[in-house]
């Protein structure tokens, strides 16, 4: 039961009265929808002919390849740190870890940017070290920038997913004496193999619509999205036609992967979804030693 203190400091909380709230929402979909009417008025001849256009599924290949590789780099970097952290109970810093995971998935896209210029630029401090001819802009820090945002974000879902693994399942595997690649195989593989597709495409989807990284780190029309392709196309050349052809394919796309995604399941990243303080067991001392350089 809540206490008198409490109850008093829930009740003195402001509250906005429910018609404002439906007064605000009424004015952001009718203001959205207008803008949507007034670009529809245009005459849209020129979409036939869009699509037709090698530059426009030369956008389209680009933003799938883009959205597909910084997924895979994603989800292929985050697995041997997730099982690390899920693992190694002694890992140092591993809650502080986890919390500046939630840091690096909310920072500001253009303060990224910033970093990675100055590391990775023409004259960034780690461009000598780079092997051959390195370039930021273009592919390279288009990868760079959305692994960087969306790492944390599969560390941590994939280590919760790990640590939801329940202690009586690694107890069995210990005294059925299984190897330590049994049991990867047999229990650790089947626990996280169903959130993968889940996990890749949430973050496909992501970069599928990133805007400000590509805007900035495309470093041309070569490296250009659909996102990035609506903003030239009114922005430069002022043709809601194409904006709207443009927009779109995107809204179908888009739309129809966030369908596919929301039937592939959910995954908990905000806290674990179960208790993490059961019994783990031991890992060998390569594999310890090799999740710690890698952490």
């Amino acid at each position: 039961m809540p206490s008198a203190n409490e109850t008093l400091l829930t009740s003195a909380q402001p509250t906005l009265p429910h018609h404002w709230v439906w007064l605000i929402l009424g004015i952001l979909f009718g203001t959205t929808l207008l803008a949507l009417l007034a670009l529809l008025r245009w005459p849209l001849s020129d979409t036939q002919g869009l699509w037709q256009d090698p530059w426009f599924w030369q956008v389209v290949r680009f933003t799938f390849w883009q959205a597909l590789l910084s997924s895979a780099l994603a989800v292929g970097l985050a697995l041997p740190l997730a099982r690390a952290l899920a693992l190694d109970a002694r890992l140092p810093g591993r809650d502080t870890f986890l919390r500046w995971c939630l840091i690096c998935f909310v920072m500001p896209s253009l303060v990224l940017i910033t970093g990675l210029v100055i590391l990775f630029g023409r004259q960034g401090w780690l461009t000598p070290w780079m092997p051959g001819q390195w370039q930021l802009y273009g592919l390279n820090g288009i990868l760079l920038a959305h692994v960087f945002l969306n790492l944390p974000l599969a560390v941590r879902v994939l280590t919760f997913q790990w640590q939801g693994i329940p202690g009586s399942a690694w107890k069995m595997a210990a005294q059925l004496s299984l190897t330590p690649w049994q049991r990867f195989k047999w229990l650790e593989w089947p626990a996280i193999r169903t959130l993968l597709p889940a996990l890749a495409g949430f973050i496909f989807l992501l970069c599928f619509n990133s805007f400000a990284v590509v805007l900035a780190l495309g470093g041309g029309p070569a490296a250009s999205t659909l996102e990035v392709a609506i903003f030239q196309a009114l922005k430069y050349q002022f043709n809601p036609a194409e904006a709207v052809g443009l927009a779109l394919t995107q809204l179908f796309l888009a739309g129809g992967l966030f369908w596919m995604l929301s039937r592939l399941g959910q995954f908990q990243w905000l806290a674990p979804a179960g208790d993490t303080s059961g019994w783990r067991p031991k890992t060998g001392l390569i594999a310890c030693w090799m999740g710690r350089v890698y952490y």
